[in-house]
């Protein structure tokens, strides 16, 4: 009898003695599971690769995309989507892009951040024979000095 009750205390504490029981660290199961998910831009880049460059002299949007697999007739689709929130001619040399690429035997072009400016940003995204363009801005922050005379 004293044997059977010791093992049913070894059953109900043996978790919490060995740190593995409810309240060890306060997290609750679902904290335990949950992962940082790591964003560029508002994407969730998890099992991509990113490919940042910048636009050079006389390179066109069709160059660019050729490089990532994108055929003339997706090409001709997203400059016609993007056509009323950005003209995809008016990409200008020294400007900066991030590719999203999938990390699979494929490689697929997934995302395009073209940044505008500063502060702008256009967004083409992929999915299947799907195109979707936003522009979009980053968050500003402005932080005034005054100065002493």
């Amino acid at each position: 009898m004293l044997a059977i009750i010791a093992v049913i205390l070894l059953v109900i504490f043996m978790p919490h003695i060995c740190g593995g029981g409810e309240g060890d660290g306060g997290e609750t199961p679902e904290e335990e599971m949950t992962e940082e998910v790591e964003t560029l831009y508002g994407i969730d880049y998890t099992g991509m690769t990113l490919e940042e460059g910048t636009i050079q002299s006389g390179q066109s949007i069709s160059t660019i995309f050729n490089k990532y697999g994108v055929g003339p007739a997706l090409i001709d689709k997203t400059a016609r989507t993007a056509e009323p929130v950005f003209n995809l001619r008016n990409i200008r040399a020294g400007n900066n892009y991030t590719a999203f690429i999938t990390d699979d035997s494929l490689s697929t072009l997934k995302h395009f951040v073209y940044e505008h400016s500063i502060t702008e940003y256009v967004v083409i995204s992929y999915e299947g024979d799907s195109v979707t363009v936003a522009r979009e801005s980053k968050d500003v922050h402005v932080e005034r000095v005054r100065r002493s005379t």
